[in-house]
């Protein structure tokens, strides 16, 4: 192709690119300027026939604006935003960085850094739109790639299933910072004795595994923007090994708004396997299955799990002996109370 038919092509695709963040943006409802552009006669039919093309179909024209296939570079966006911000763009005071973004609002995983405002524009050149999107979804600073050491293969110590560690009195817990963030993060309680996964709530869409394949393509392709997504997948993969696994998630509260079976959404993250093999593990995800293996090695950990096995072994027998217990400790009040009354009668 030659470099005039390769700018023909830019062009044409920046323009409907940037047509259609014009149109997905967030700020479309508050300054209506659609509108104001189709009353304008100057402008023809296409505009009004694009225009409501793209609005009936805006769930999947966000989809399709993430495709890794269908990535043009950012900066001719940039430059096509700057020539219309006085006029297609007029009174429209956001970058184009903050423009492209909102038009994902209601794509999840959500923002990780919270609401739209709250989130300082990227200081790094950004590659094209899903770039864009994948820095917005990712835990800040974590699960850069060390390219000095390479796994092949997982690690010894890697993440179990979600069944065995609620056998092992570790609790599963939503994640304080959202939906968003995809990032899981092991903590311990009790003096070290009990142990907390916490996971982002995970919501799952018909395009879910389609836009977790393009960001973990992304990853692969692009080492430098970290592995966040990658390393989400594997722990989900990890954790989700049977149906069990789904629904103890799904009670937790993790599993969240999603009409999937516990089948289906243990196949789309046992399919994303191909997308990530023979990959890199962050250290950020190594330090996560340490973390998870030697708490569960500790002394004081084995020693609880074993009492509680020992004493408890089922919910049914668990409850009887608390029961009991309660009941034991009534009776002794009553008895002491009743003791003390006889050597101490009320006096009238």
């Amino acid at each position: 192709m030659s470099p005039q038919k390769l700018a023909e092509v830019l062009l044409l695709d920046g323009c409907l690119v940037l047509f259609a963040v014009f149109l997905l943006r967030s700020s479309v409802r508050e300054d209506c300027r659609p509108a104001e552009l189709a009353h304008n006669t100057e402008l023809g039919k296409e505009f009004m026939y694009l225009s409501a093309d793209i609005s009936l179909h805006m769930k999947q024209t966000r989809v399709d604006l993430l495709l890794l296939g269908n990535q043009i570079p950012f900066f001719v966006l940039a430059k096509l935003h700057s020539l219309l911000e006085r006029t297609f763009f007029t009174g429209i005071k956001h970058s184009i960085q903050k423009l492209a973004l909102s038009c994902f609002d209601d794509i999840r995983p959500g923002r990780s850094g919270g609401s739209a405002g709250a989130v300082p524009p990227p200081t790094f050149q950004v590659h094209h739109l899903l770039h864009l999107f994948h820095w917005s979804r990712v835990p800040p600073g974590k699960h850069a790639v060390d390219t000095s050491t390479i796994l092949r293969h997982e690690p010894e110590s890697n993440l179990p299933c979600a069944t065995w560690f609620e056998d092992s009195l570790t609790s599963f817990s939503k994640h304080a910072a959202g939906p968003g963030t995809l990032d899981i993060v092991f903590q311990k309680r009790m003096l070290g004795v009990r142990g907390v996964l916490r996971v982002p709530a995970l919501h799952i869409h018909g395009y879910s595994e389609l836009l977790f394949r393009n960001l973990v393509a992304f990853e692969q392709r692009h080492l430098r923007c970290g592995l966040g997504v990658t390393a989400y997948c594997i722990c989900m993969a990890r954790l989700l090994q049977g149906e069990a696994d789904a629904k103890l998630l799904r009670n937790c509260g993790i599993l969240a708004h999603t009409h999937e079976t516990d089948k289906e959404v243990v196949d789309l993250f046992r399919g994303l396997a191909d997308e990530y093999r023979d990959t890199f593990y962050s250290s950020d995800l190594l330090g996560l299955c340490e973390d998870v293996a030697a708490h569960h090695r500790s002394p004081a950990s084995r020693a609880v799990k074993w009492v509680v096995l020992q004493c408890f072994p089922r919910q049914t027998v668990t409850f009887f002996v608390i029961l009991g217990a309660l009941i034991s400790i009534a009776t002794l009040v009553n008895t002491v109370y009743s003791v003390y009354r006889f050597y101490h009668p009320v006096k009238h």
